[in-house]
C-alpha cells in the first residue's frame, strides 16, 4: 500500500510538469486563500493566519507549479504539528519577487534534520510520509529560479521562507 502511494505521488509530479506549461496565470492572493482553506480542511485543529496584506488582485503567477509548492508547505505544517499549533503564512512582493514565509508555533524540528531536509526521502522519526514534498518544493523553486530555506522559528516552531520570481 505504500508502495502504490508512493509511486502514485511520483507520477503526479511527472504528469504536473507536463501541463505547467499550460498553467493558467492566477492571483497570487486568490490561490493563497484557496491553498488555506484546503490546508484548514485537513487540519481544523489547526489555528491558520494569512497575511497578503501587502498585495494585490494583480500580483499573479502561473497556478502552478505555485500551487503545488504552497499546498505541499502547508499539508507538511499540517501533517507534522500536533492539535492546537498555530500556522501563519505571509506574502509580500520585494525587488519584482515573491517572498512568502509558512511559519509554525510547534515544537519545530531538530537540528540534525533541518540540514537535511528538502533532500528526497529525507524525514523524521515519527513521520508517516515519504520524505517528498519539501524535495517537491525545493526542487520546484530551483526550477523556476527560486530558492528555499528551512529554519527554527524564533521563539519555537519550523518556518519555510520562500523566494520566486513574479513571472515564472
Amino acid at each position: 500500500e505504500h508502495l502504490d502511494a508512493l509511486i502514485s505521488e511520483i507520477l503526479t509530479l511527472a504528469k504536473a510538469r507536463a501541463e505547467d506549461a499550460q498553467s493558467p496565470i492566477v492571483s497570487v492572493m486568490a490561490l493563497l486563500e484557496r491553498q488555506v482553506e484546503g490546508a484548514m480542511f485537513l487540519g481544523p485543529q489547526h489555528p491558520f493566519a494569512l497575511d497578503t496584506s501587502t498585495l494585490t488582485e494583480a500580483t499573479q503567477l502561473p497556478s502552478e507549479p505555485f500551487g503545488r509548492i504552497v499546498n505541499n508547505v502547508l499539508n507538511n505544517a499540517v501533517s507534522h504539528t500536533p492539535a492546537g499549533t498555530k500556522i501563519s503564512v505571509i506574502a509580500m512582493i520585494k525587488s519584482d519577487q515573491l517572498n512568502l514565509c509558512v511559519s509554525d508555533d510547534g515544537p519545530g524540528v531538530s537540528d540534525a534534520l533541518i540540514n537535511s531536509l528538502g533532500q528526497p526521502f529525507r524525514r523524521g522519526q515519527t513521520s508517516s510520509g515519504f520524505g517528498l514534498g519539501l524535495s517537491i518544493v525545493k526542487r520546484e523553486l530551483e526550477n523556476i529560479g527560486g530558492s528555499v530555506r528551512f529554519s527554527h522559528q524564533e521563539g519555537g516552531g519550523f518556518r519555510v521562507d520562500i523566494t520566486m520570481p513574479l513571472m515564472c
